[in-house]
Formats: C-alpha cells, structure tokens, sequence
C-alpha cells in the first residue's frame, strides 16, 4: 500500500463574549496540556494538606472540591487567553459558567475519562499500599507477641510429665499399640475381591 502525506491545518481558538467582551477558547486540549492539567488536579487532590471545601472526614471526597477548582482555573488559563491573575472565579462562573469552556473543547470527555481513570488507579495503589502496610504491622505485632503467648519450658515440663504418666499407666501398652504403624492390607483386599 502506498502512503500517501495528509496536510491538517491547526484547529483555532474559537471566539466567547462576556460582557460583551471577546475572548478565545481552544477547541482541542493537547497531550502536553492534559498531562499538565491531570498533574495539577492529582497535586491536589492527593495532597495531605486540607483545602478549603474538602471534607477530610470522607476519604473518597479528600480534596475533591479544590481539585475541581484548580482543575477549571488552570483549563481557563491554558486554554483561554484570559488572564486568571485578574479574574474572579466565582463571578466568572456565575456569569459564564465552566461549560463555555469544557463544551468548546471536541476531546473534554476523552481527557475527563482519563483523568478519572488515573485518580481511580492512583486511589487502588493508595489502598493496596495501605492494606499491606497494615498487613505488615499486623503480623510484625503477632510475630513480636508469639514469644509471650507461649510458655516453652512450661510446655516441655508438661510434656515431659504427660509422657512419664502415660508410660507408668497401666493403658501404657495399649498406646503403644495404638500408635505403630497399621500393616497395609490394600494387597489382601484387592486379592479377595479377584
């Protein structure tokens, strides 16, 4: 099969009014902009510090909300030509709203899938590592108490007494007896049943 060259032009930012005021918007989030935007989202929402609006209380949430906000802060910033150093997040929601961003851009739920797959993948290792840590520490404890739980001289004097006692009782031979080895009989059986 021959090949053959295939010329794209790029896709141009697409023009947004507020206030009738013209800005633009990328219709298309880049490889490098989405690993920088999952990045700043992971930063965030993976961070022991407490944002405002996280519910620590609930560890699925952890910094949820504050990783949605850094996550459409830096969308508007890498994405638009406004600059968020003079923008009020708030009123720009409220007036415009998120969606004038995330519906301009043709690969939003693409990038969205991936992101939630990278946070569900990276939640798992967190899990995991913390299952086996706590795994860890529980056997290190068990492992650590075993030589208290068990009394090894007290047993050998037990057993030791146990085994004069049986070896002095009158049931002494029967023991024996009892735990010799029973003769194989598999060939008999067999031979009977020819």
């Amino acid at each position: 099969m021959e090949k053959i060259s295939i010329e794209l032009k790029k896709v141009e930012p697409q023009e947004r009014y507020i206030n009738g005021k013209m800005f633009l918007v990328e219709q298309y989030i880049s490889r490098d902009v989405e690993n920088k935007l999952i990045k700043f989202y992971m930063d965030t929402y993976f961070s022991t510090e407490t944002f405002e609006g996280a519910i620590p209380e609930i560890k699925p949430l952890r910094n949820y909300i504050a990783a949605e906000r850094v996550l459409q802060m830096s969308m508007i910033d890498l994405l638009s030509n406004i600059d968020i150093s003079t923008l009020d997040f708030d009123l720009f929601i409220a007036h415009v709203g998120f969606n004038t961003i995330s519906s301009n851009l043709v690969n939003y739920d693409e990038f969205r899938n991936n992101l939630d797959r990278v946070v569900s993948i990276i939640e798992k290792q967190l899990e995991l590592s913390q299952t086996i840590t706590t795994l860890k520490e529980q056997l290190y404890t068990f492992l650590a108490e075993l030589p208290t739980k068990f009394d090894i001289e007290g047993m050998k004097t037990q057993l030791s007494s146990l085994a004069t006692e049986v070896k002095d009782s009158p049931l002494s031979p029967l023991l024996v007896e009892s735990v010799k080895q029973p003769k194989k009989t598999t060939k008999t059986k067999n031979k009977k049943a020819e």
